[in-house]
């Protein structure tokens, strides 16, 4: 038993910092976000230069390929996931994938909107702009309903 318990320490430890990490990953997630949202091209409504508008790409993809895909404790995950492919959308080897985390019904959904990247690209701030700042309110969510956990 004492064997099943050191096993069971480890694991508690292990989940643990998991959590953790997830959080402070979707905390960076939305201060980045509001760094976005101060960006000239938000704050003038219009179309930046095509350097503007890369750097911004860029920066988006940033939060979904090294934070936003490295969710993986459950009760996060479906925000992540959620949040990331509306954020740059959904590779289709991802597809299934996501099917399974966020239900068919709702995924489906998230791949036939275009991704906020794309919104940018075609400037259309003001539904970009709209899109983030939903985004960032679902992370808030989910991370002050499950901060005692």
């Amino acid at each position: 038993s004492a064997l099943a318990a050191e096993k069971s320490e480890r694991n508690l430890r292990v989940l643990t910092v998991e959590r953790e990490n997830t959080r402070w990953r979707l905390r960076q997630v939305v201060g980045h976000m509001e760094n976005i949202l101060n960006h000239r091209v938000f704050s003038n409504a219009s179309f930046g230069t095509e350097t503007q508008v890369k750097g911004l790409e860029n920066a988006i993809s940033f939060l979904a390929t090294q934070y936003l895909s490295k969710v993986r404790v459950r009760p996060y995950l479906e925000v992540a996931r959620e949040v990331g492919i509306t954020m740059v959308g959904c590779r289709d080897s991802k597809k299934p994938a996501n099917r399974e985390i966020l239900g068919p019904k709702k995924a489906d959904g998230l791949f036939e909107k275009p991704p906020v990247t794309r919104l940018i690209r075609e400037d259309n701030i003001p539904e970009a702009h709209l899109k983030i700042s939903s985004c960032m309110v679902m992370i808030e969510e989910v991370l002050e309903k499950y901060a005692q956990v």
